[in-house]
C-alpha cells in the first residue's frame, strides 16, 4: 500500500470543497474519508489543503478562491510534495484542481447537473469546466455503477480509469425502538398509530420529483387510508403552492425544516416509509439510512437507486404516481411485507460501510503511485 516505496510512508493530501460551497454532503465526504483512512491505513500520512477563506464570501471572492487561490495551494503543495504523494480531490464540482496538482484522483459524486440542472448558461459553463477537469485525473472513484456509466458516457473516460467505491453507512444510523413504540420526535408523537406517515428528505429540486410524491400522497388519502408527509428540508407547500392547494394537502404535510444528523435518525424511526421517487440521484443516502433505521423504502426505478437500494426496497415507475401509491398501500395494508422488507432493509444497508471504501480508496492510491513510479523509470 505504500506504492513501491519502501523508505517512506504514502502521503495523500486531501482537497475537499471550500466552506463557502455550504455543502454539507461535501462536508461529511471529507469528515469520513479522512476518519476512516487513519483506521484502515493508518501508515499513510493523511493530510487536508486547509483552504484560508471561510464560509461566507461576497461572490466575487468566492470566484477568486475557487478559479485562482484554491489552484494555486494545490498547484504549490504538488510542487513541493514528496516522491511518493498523491493528491484527492473529493468533489467532482472541484474537478478543476487536478489540473493544479499531480498525481491525482477525484471522487465523482454524479453529473446531475449536465443532465438536469436548474443553473443559468454561465453557471453551468463554469461547472462544466470544472468538472472536465477530471480529464486530468489518474484515476476517477464513482460512487455508483449509474454514475460511472454517466462518466464514461458524458467525458468519454475510459472505463479502465473509473473506479466504482461506493459511499458506507454511519453505525449511528439504527433502530431507537422496536416498531408500535412511542415516537420521539416532539412534532410527531401526537399524529394517531392509524395515520400513515410518509418520509421525504431532500431539496425540492426537480430532479427530486415532488409532484409525483404529492400526487400519489393524495390518492393514498382517497383510498380512505390517512396519511401525511414529513418532509426534511425545503418546505413542498411554498415550492409547490398551486399544486399543494388543488390536491387540499397543506394539512397532510409536515414540514420539519432542517434536523442534525441525531434529529434525522429519531424521524427516520418514528416515520413509516421513506418514499424516494428521485428521477436521478448519483447515490442516495436517505436509501442506506433508512434501511439501517429499519425503515421501508420505496423508490423509483431510476438511476443508481435499484443498486443502492437492492432488494430490500420496491420500486415504481419514476413519474407513475399510481405506482407509488400502490407500494405505499401494500405496505399499509401488509405487516408482513413490512416485517420483510424491514429485515431486508437492514440486510442490505450491511453492504456498505466506510471503512471498506476507505480501504478501497488506499489502494487506489497505491496504484496510481506505482503507476507513476513505473512511467518515471521507463
Amino acid at each position: 500500500m505504500n506504492g513501491g516505496s519502501e523508505t517512506r510512508p504514502m502521503k495523500v493530501w486531501l482537497a475537499p470543497a471550500m466552506p463557502s460551497e455550504n455543502s454539507l454532503s461535501m462536508d461529511l465526504y471529507h469528515e469520513d474519508v479522512r476518519t476512516h483512512l487513519a483506521e484502515v491505513a493508518p501508515e499513510l500520512c493523511v493530510k487536508t489543503i486547509e483552504p484560508a477563506w471561510g464560509r461566507r464570501q461576497a461572490w466575487i471572492f468566492k470566484q477568486l478562491a475557487r478559479y485562482v487561490t484554491y489552484p494555486f495551494a494545490c498547484r504549490t503543495k504538488s510542487r513541493s510534495a514528496a516522491r511518493d504523494t498523491v493528491f484527492h480531490v473529493l468533489d467532482h464540482s472541484s474537478g478543476h484542481l487536478c489540473r493544479a496538482c499531480s498525481p491525482s484522483v477525484v471522487t465523482c459524486h454524479d453529473l446531475a447537473d449536465w443532465k438536469t440542472s436548474a443553473m443559468s448558461g454561465t453557471q453551468l459553463r463554469l461547472w462544466k469546466y470544472r468538472v472536465r477537469g477530471m480529464l486530468k485525473a489518474r484515476r476517477i472513484i464513482a460512487i455508483s455503477r449509474n454514475t460511472a456509466a454517466d462518466i464514461a458516457e458524458i467525458l468519454g473516460i475510459s472505463a479502465a480509469k473509473i473506479d466504482i467505491n461506493p459511499y458506507g453507512i454511519s453505525p449511528d444510523f439504527r433502530p431507537l425502538r422496536a416498531p408500535g413504540e412511542p415516537r420521539q420526535t416532539p412534532e410527531l408523537a401526537h399524529e394517531d398509530r392509524s395515520t400513515l406517515l410518509l418520509f421525504h428528505v431532500g431539496t425540492n429540486i426537480p430532479r427530486k420529483n415532488i409532484p409525483t410524491l404529492l400526487r400519489a400522497l393524495r390518492a393514498v388519502n382517497d383510498s380512505g387510508q390517512c396519511a401525511k408527509l414529513v418532509k426534511v428540508g425545503p418546505d413542498p407547500r411554498a415550492e409547490f403552492a398551486a399544486m399543494t392547494a388543488e390536491l387540499a394537502l397543506a394539512d397532510h404535510i409536515i414540514h420539519l425544516g432542517s434536523r442534525t444528523q441525531q434529529q434525522l435518525i429519531a424521524i427516520y424511526n418514528d416515520c413509516d416509509i421513506l418514499c424516494f421517487p428521485s428521477a436521478y440521484e448519483g447515490f442516495g443516502r436517505p436509501v442506506l439510512e433508512a434501511q439501517a433505521c429499519g425503515l421501508p423504502s420505496v423508490l423509483a426505478n431510476s438511476s443508481s437507486l435499484p443498486e443502492v437500494g437492492g432488494d430490500g426496497a420496491l420500486f415504481h415507475g419514476t413519474f407513475d404516481d399510481a405506482g407509488l401509491t400502490r407500494r405505499i398501500l401494500e405496505l399499509a395494508h401488509s405487516p408482513g411485507l413490512t416485517a420483510t422488507m424491514r429485515e431486508k432493509g437492514f440486510a442490505n444497508a450491511r453492504r456498505f460501510t466506510w471503512q471498506r471504501h476507505a480501504a478501497r480508496l488506499a489502494e487506489v492510491y497505491g496504484e496510481v503511485l506505482l503507476s507513476e513510479k513505473r512511467v518515471t523509470q521507463s
